[in-house]
């Protein structure tokens, strides 16, 4: 009995090394499905930035915490921020849907730079053409996930003041998805 056990398992073992190919494992290993860990679409074109940060920090003394993203592409940067009034501290962060109002709670931005090297916002996100959403965050490991999507509204005037012409940036389906952030308490 116990020689037809260890033959069965070596005869199992044998056929499913032989069934493993080296494409299999190629294929498991090379397989790139992570999502980007910032992203969005500017004016319809895929944007993917090379160089991106987040972060949160707490003023003791007014008690408001402020979690900010900046992300860089060559000569183009988006900033979102969110300013929660009152609040705790601690590294965390409220889930939720936090949309562009009359306030300056909700502040998302797409800038340009100059020929002085200076990020320059590309107009104005009028109240509820924009919003981010936190879908989770998780203040172990301190990584958030989310959504944001915004339009900014430039406008060009002539000497009387009169508009002149307007341009519209788009930036939708943006995402951040388990992006590191840092905490500071100041």
């Amino acid at each position: 009995m116990k020689n037809t056990t260890f033959i069965v398992a070596l005869l199992l073992s044998v056929f499913i090394m032989q069934s493993c190919k080296k494409s299999d494992v190629d294929t498991a290993t090379s397989d790139n499905t992570t999502p980007a860990v910032f992203s969005a679409f500017i004016n319809d074109t895929s944007w993917t930035p090379t160089t991106y940060n987040a972060g949160i920090a707490y003023t003791m003394a007014t008690k408001n915490k402020v979690i900010s993203w900046t992300a860089t592409l060559g000569k183009q940067q988006v900033n979102l921020a969110i300013t929660q009034k009152n609040a705790g501290n601690g590294n965390g962060f409220p889930t939720g849907i936090f949309t562009v109002d009359t306030t300056s709670r909700v502040v998302l931005s797409y800038a340009l730079q100059n020929s002085a090297n200076v990020f320059v916002p590309q107009g104005t996100v009028r109240p509820g053409s924009g919003s981010i959403a936190i879908t989770a965050i998780d203040s172990v490991k301190m990584v958030i996930t989310g959504t944001f999507s915004f339009n900014t509204i430039k406008y060009t005037y002539d000497s009387q003041g009169n508009i002149t012409s307007l341009f519209v940036n788009n930036i939708n389906s943006g995402s951040f998805n388990s992006m590191p952030y840092k905490y500071a308490k100041q």
